[in-house]
């Protein structure tokens, strides 16, 4: 019975590569050591922006708006909690405020462009025009100076569905960075954080802490 031709191509292929094998482990080992001089040149890049066309027009609009308002891509710490009251209670709202503080200090952080309860205001029409002021001077101490601050918020639609959840059960603190290749190592310092107001006892019971952003 005749071989196949692919029989006996594959045959005279595998006798060649026998014949001379010491050439062809040479070239092997040659090209893995020269495609291995290339890694410790290779960057990973886990940007938004990798995964889109570099001719995108969606791309090429937002970098336009970066460079003309220099809006950035930020940090953000989401304060998650399933409890009655959701993030409306004393112990949540002082957590944000611990929190804001301590981002604000995180090096690479813009401390003027972090965003949260802490930092905005509450504006209110008046007969003489606009009260604006603080949702707190400080924390809120009690259940009902929480409420007031919900309250607030449901009154204000701005912070609600952005800031805030509609249903009151979650909020965000929003860090703009100072350069975004410090992006990786800021986001292991807000882990860090996090992982910090849960060992001193600052999240209550079904508070959760997430943290998410370009880095």
């Amino acid at each position: 019975m005749e071989e196949s031709g692919i029989s006996t191509g594959a045959r005279t292929f595998f006798s060649h590569v026998l014949d001379h094998r010491w050439a062809v482990i040479v070239g092997c080992v040659v090209t893995i050591g020269v495609l291995g001089s290339f890694l410790p040149t290779l960057v990973k890049d886990t940007t938004p922006e990798a995964f889109v066309p570099k001719n995108s027009p969606a791309l090429e609009y937002r970098n336009r708006v970066e460079e003309t308002f220099g809006l950035k891509d930020p940090m953000v710490v989401a304060v998650i909690a399933d409890g009655p009251g959701g993030i409306f209670t004393p112990d949540s709202l002082q957590l944000v405020q611990w929190l804001t503080d301590r981002i604000a200090r995180v090096p690479g952080i813009d401390p003027d462009r972090v965003v949260s309860l802490a930092t905005e205001s509450d504006i209110v029409g008046t007969m003489d025009g606009m009260l604006v002021e603080p949702f707190w001077a400080s924390p809120p101490a009690t259940d009902e100076q929480a409420r007031r601050v919900w309250e607030a918020v449901e009154s204000f639609p701005l912070y609600q569905g952005t800031l805030v959840a509609r249903d009151g059960t979650g909020t965000l603190i929003v860090a703009e960075l100072l350069d975004d290749d410090e992006a990786k190592r800021i986001y292991f310092d807000l882990l860090e954080l996090t992982a910090e107001a849960e060992r001193v006892g600052l999240t209550g019971e079904g508070t959760q802490l997430h943290v998410a952003g370009q880095g």
